[in-house]
């Protein structure tokens, strides 16, 4: 059975509208303070309940399963955001990126942003300005692209 997976920060939940001003290009920009955006949230984590989804959220089916890395004093922050916008998805913590492949089986694919997999084969890629080296994935560029993918993914 074919199934999709999707990760939270960059594709569903957009952390990046809590900090005004701030346009990353690369996946370890620091902050317009310098602060990098993992010590924004250690000091502001109920910051990860008031995070703008992105723009391919309304195209997520609402009963999803969600395979994140998430420190560990952000989970129920993050919890709490996933109960408002998705309330019937299943949430699967991980400690790491890499963690995320232990979930993916032969027919399973992961709707992504991250830039540092080794193999991206499992991978289809949302297009953010953090991730633009990466080569050899399929990506989707906007919303409209990901309903079809998801369309044409089950109804194969």
């Amino acid at each position: 059975m074919k199934k999709l997976f999707f990760d939270l920060d960059g594709v569903i939940r957009d952390l990046h509208s809590m900090i005004k001003g701030w346009n990353p290009q690369y996946w370890d920009d620091p902050l317009p303070n310098g602060e990098s955006i993992f010590d924004y949230f250690k000091r502001n984590p109920s910051h990860l309940i008031y995070a703008e989804p992105t723009e391919y959220y309304n195209i997520i089916p609402k009963e999803t399963t969600i395979v994140t890395c998430q420190a560990k004093d952000w989970i129920p922050y993050t919890a709490r955001w996933v109960k408002i916008y998705l309330p019937k998805a299943n949430v699967i913590y991980v400690d790491n990126p890499e963690e995320k492949f232990n979930y993916l089986d032969k027919d399973y694919l992961i709707i992504e942003d991250y830039p540092k997999f080794k193999d991206y084969s499992k991978v289809i890629l949302i297009d953010r300005p953090w991730n633009k080296k990466v080569k050899g994935c399929l990506r989707i560029s906007k919303p409209e692209e990901l309903r079809q993918f998801i369309k044409d993914f089950y109804n194969e």
